[in-house]
């Protein structure tokens, strides 16, 4: 089950620090459920087998979030290793900071922004991000540092949905399904782990790889996901208040919602990428 509706808690999360603190109780609840679903679990688990990583290598967890990663991290790294997170939020690193203390594992947390981090070049063996990429507004220049601190022959691993494929199955009419659609997707420019690819085929990393997960809802885990929320998905709520639905539009959708979720015909769905690459050990070629 996979963050379907993408357009407002990716905003939400982008200024966490910023929210009132019921509001960032609720996504740091969001965040720690998804962690746990098993289409994210099999992503991260698929994100591990690329890394490949070694006892004794420095790692980077490039948004770290709560730190439900670095604790894996540093027990593969083990005493000998340094796992490292950084994070935009200082309120998630706190956090982070808090589940971490007493592990005694080699783990350091840092607060910084994944366009410009902190570290010299060819700093670390391994790197991974997850879920960051729809959060970020310059998506070449994140590469760009995520390759700079990796070093020769390292691996870059990054984990996020592809928002465009989001879809919903309630038995909306065409034109109305068609119009929520086209706003949840957010248009061309969407922030999007499907122009991660190219960026790493274009700034030269090698084996590139690209590995789809399918992340889905049904209307038992969707009726679960509505309670987290504490009311209808916020995205629904913002296609109203931005007038693409009115209040008639909206409760037809509710009903709808709720009758499939009954009759058991509820389906919402969107495609993960998992997308890989290292950084030659060699420069490229200027000829």
């Amino acid at each position: 089950m996979t963050q379907s509706m993408p357009a407002t808690d990716e905003l939400a999360y982008s200024a966490i620090d910023r929210t009132e603190a019921a509001e960032r109780e609720r996504l740091i609840r969001l965040l720690d459920t998804q962690n746990e679903w098993e289409d994210i679990q099999s992503g991260k688990r698929i994100v591990l087998d690329q890394l490949d990583i070694q006892p004794g290598w420095t790692v980077l967890d490039a948004g770290s979030g709560t730190g439900y990663d670095l604790l894996q991290l540093g027990e593969l790294v083990g005493p000998a290793g340094r796992a490292v997170g950084i994070d935009a939020s200082k309120q998630l690193l706190d956090i982070a900071r808090q589940r971490l203390d007493g592990t005694g594992l080699p783990v350091e947390l840092l607060h910084a922004d994944i366009r410009d981090l902190p570290f010299e070049d060819d700093t670390f063996d391994a790197v991974r991000s997850e879920r960051v990429i729809q959060h970020v507004d310059d998506i070449p220049a994140a590469i760009d540092e995520l390759i700079r601190v990796t070093k020769p022959g390292g691996r870059i691993v990054i984990f996020d949905t592809d928002v465009s494929t989001f879809s919903v199955s309630i038995g909306l009419p065409d034109e109305l399904e068609a119009r929520l659609h086209e706003f949840w997707r957010g248009g061309p420019d969407v922030r999007n782990i499907r122009h991660v690819p190219f960026l790493m085929e274009q700034r030269g990393l090698a084996s590139t790889s690209v590995t789809p997960q399918l992340g889905f809802h049904d209307g038992a885990s969707w009726s679960s996901f509505l309670e987290l929320q504490g009311d209808q998905h916020p995205a629904l709520l913002a296609a109203r208040e931005q007038g693409i639905i009115d209040s008639r539009e909206y409760e037809q959708y509710v009903a709808a919602q709720d009758r499939a979720i009954a009759n058991g015909t509820f389906l919402t769905w969107a495609v993960m990428l998992v997308v890989a690459g290292s950084k030659p050990s060699e420069p490229p070629s200027s000829n």
